[in-house]
């Protein structure tokens, strides 16, 4: 019985990190598509300016 909660307690844990390691990943791929979002508006702004 005992063999078994430590048993499951290593698989909890270890899902655990898995759902900590998505969610900076996710964190992350926000993080790059607000950059790109921005540097997009840069483009466009500098191109702009360029034209007048």
């Amino acid at each position: 019985r005992k063999k078994r909660y430590e048993k499951q307690l290593a698989q909890i844990d270890g899902t655990l990190s898995t759902i900590e390691f998505q969610r900076e990943a996710l964190e992350n791929a926000h993080t790059n598509t607000e950059v790109i979002k921005n540097m997009g508006y840069a483009a466009k702004a500098m191109k702009a300016a360029h034209d007048n």
